[in-house]
């Protein structure tokens, strides 16, 4: 994928190679998806439905700034059900879709940060649903370090698709759904004087 390879090397000039960071997690958990629905002018209620996600991701500092740019992979298997009134058409729906994020994220200090920015979704499996989707997301974090460079994480996601998910012409659907993670982060440092670095917000 193009897009994965670009952000990949738009890491590598966000930071001096004098104290260049990266910060890698893994993260597991569960999303909460429901979606909206209009055809030919009538809203179908869809009942949002649990399901889980798993990824990982890669950030870096902007320079010496509390700013960091995060992007990485995830795994989303988001469930929801249409109200039973509307019998014609399907009245549940498993979206397994890969996303791929670019957020930037304000850290406030070394524990709490917050953050947005937008997704790529590909790979859907649903035959009633184009195979991408694009939107924005909304992100907050806790941190918590356990020795080292290693530390617990607390992530919360909200995406909100743009893109029209139907095959057909005559609707528009819409995915929407948040996710709840947890996971582990290790910060890779190359500072090579740390003697003279600057503060360095995770």
């Amino acid at each position: 994928m193009r897009i994965p390879v670009i952000l990949s090397l738009f890491l590598l000039t966000v930071t001096p190679i004098s104290s260049f960071a990266l910060d890698f997690s893994a993260l597991g958990g569960w999303n909460f998806a429901a979606p909206t629905e209009t055809v030919t002018g009538a809203d179908l209620h869809w009942t949002g439905d649990s399901g889980f996600s798993f990824g990982a991701t890669v950030a870096a500092q902007l320079f010496e700034t509390p700013f960091e740019f995060e992007t990485g992979f995830f795994k989303l298997k988001e469930n929801s059900t249409r109200n039973a009134d509307i019998t014609s058409l399907l009245t549940g729906r498993q979206n397994d879709i890969s996303v791929v994020p670019a957020i930037i994220r304000y850290m406030f200090d070394d524990h709490i940060a917050i953050g947005g920015g937008v997704y790529f979704g590909f790979g859907s499996k649903d035959p009633s649903l184009q195979t991408t989707d694009f939107g924005i997301l909304l992100n907050a974090r806790a941190r918590m370090i356990i020795s080292g460079p290693f530390s617990f994480l607390i992530d919360g996601r909200y995406q909100h698709g743009l893109g029209n998910r139907l095959l057909s012409t005559s609707g528009l659907y819409n995915t929407r759904s948040i996710h709840g993670f947890v996971g582990f982060q290790y910060a890779w440092d190359t500072t090579s004087e740390p003697e003279v670095q600057m503060p360095h917000y995770r």
